[in-house]
């Protein structure tokens, strides 16, 4: 069921073209359809629903019940950044992050939306980053050994964003360095 939820958003994402951020670059529409939807059947899909998550609060509670947590270490961001990272201890298939209607904690808590999605973004990108180093540094039998594969789907009506939000912010020198020269094998699609 949450899989089909997916790829009826996905579908409408496509159809709609109203893509406005998908990882570090752009990528064409019909590439994200075709390469999603084979990956699909293959992902462990967490569902999050926006309506429940209306302040930090909800979010927090709301991420904890659907997202699995090897150590619980608290209600905040550098708890979701440690399971983020952590996803492959917990089950070794691809993970797809799936949070709708996200536009309602965007309008009751703007501020902390904004950090949730930088932290998001940030964190995928570490994760690529620390797999590959850790790849290169395996012995030779591991280096055909592919990363764990994390993405986000972001949906709700996100209009705002275009607007008020500087994804600037997110090409900051040290993320510019880090992170934004590198493919990866971590997307967030942030639609509207």
């Amino acid at each position: 069921m949450i899989k089909n939820n997916v790829l009826k958003n996905i579908n409408q994402i496509i159809e709609n073209k109203n893509l406005i951020l998908v990882g570090n670059k752009s990528v064409p529409l019909s590439l994200i359809k075709q390469s999603l939807e084979e990956e699909i059947q293959t992902l462990h899909v967490y569902e999050l629903s926006g309506r429940k998550m209306k302040s930090k609060e909800d979010f927090y509670n709301e991420f904890y019940t659907k997202i699995p947590l090897i150590n619980h270490p608290g209600k905040n961001l550098d708890a979701v950044r440690d399971c983020l990272l952590t996803l492959e201890l917990y089950n070794k298939q691809k993970h797809l992050i799936f949070w709708k209607d996200a536009d309602v904690l965007l309008k009751n808590n703007t501020k902390f939306f904004y950090e949730v999605v930088d932290l998001i973004l940030g964190t995928l990108k570490e994760l690529t980053v620390g797999d590959e180093i850790e790849k290169e540094n395996s012995p030779e039998e591991f280096k055909d050994w592919i990363p764990t594969w994390v993405g986000c789907l972001i949906t709700g009506d996100l209009t705002l964003l275009q607007n008020e939000y500087d994804y600037s912010i997110l090409k900051s020198l040290f993320w510019e360095e880090m992170f934004f020269e590198l493919d990866s094998n971590t997307t967030v699609f942030l639609t509207k």
